[in-house]
């Protein structure tokens, strides 16, 4: 069974009983400023996984390098705000999944 390193990281995490990432709810308690790093940070890990697993431009570049920091924001924060019940789950995963359908993906 092949596994991304990401992948990997992420089982390790869990089963280390680590917190990874902020929930849905979490995140919807950050500042402003927090809100845009961290959304900015989510956008650079969804390409830098995409990149390392597939070793190609990740069909996700074209899509967000269109896009503005603050359009980012937005576009997760209505997908999330669309989605309370999965607010427990962890922002990241809505996330990527916000994206994959603006994206066509």
């Amino acid at each position: 069974m092949h596994f991304s390193k990401f992948t990997f990281a992420v089982i390790v995490c869990f089963v280390s009983g680590q917190a990874l990432a902020l929930s849905g709810n979490e995140y919807r308690k950050l500042s402003i400023e927090q809100r845009l790093i961290w959304t900015v940070g989510a956008a650079d890990g969804i390409l830098a996984e995409q990149l390392f697993a597939t070793n190609a431009k990740p069909p996700m570049v074209d899509c967000l390098a269109k896009l503005e920091r603050d359009q980012i924001q937005a576009i997760f924060e209505k997908g999330l705000d669309s989605q309370p019940e999965r607010w427990q789950y962890p922002a990241a995963f809505v996330f990527r999944q916000t994206f994959m359908s603006y994206c066509g993906q």
